[in-house]
């Protein structure tokens, strides 16, 4: 069997605006709108939310933020749709159900929006932590 030769990797996509950006945008949807939509991608939460699944937002308020809430946020590394583990003087820890480690803590104020009706924990999502 003859082996396939290499191929360049495709190129990666740059994004029209940063994760910042998109933040504000979002948050003024919902704050004049009181409802938005997200696409959500990745397979942080494969299992509860998959990738591509259109979910619908309302706003956030960080004294009514619960643990097992799904909330979109923007993290460090860009906008997240991650489930509540803590809330904690004014801070929240957010892990994604298929994911080995939490997310740092992050100020309530970086919490955009929940997501409704939040899609419940299923043991399918924690067996994906199990996979390399």
């Amino acid at each position: 069997m003859r082996p396939r030769p290499w191929r360049q990797p495709a190129l990666m996509v740059e994004p029209v605006a940063p994760p910042s950006v998109v933040a504000e945008l979002l948050r003024s949807k919902l704050l004049e709108e009181g409802a938005a939509k997200w696409r959500a991608t990745g397979a942080s939460m494969r299992g509860a939310v998959a990738d591509g699944t259109v979910v619908n937002l309302r706003p956030a308020v960080g004294d009514q933020l619960r643990k097992g809430d799904v909330v979109i946020a923007e993290l460090p590394s860009g906008l997240a749709v991650h489930r509540v583990t803590r809330v904690v003087n004014g801070c929240v820890r957010l892990r994604g159900d298929a994911r080995r480690r939490a997310d740092p803590l992050i100020p309530v104020d970086a919490v955009i929006g929940a997501v409704e009706p939040a899609p419940p924990a299923r043991v399918r999502s924690f067996l994906y932590r199990l996979l390399p």
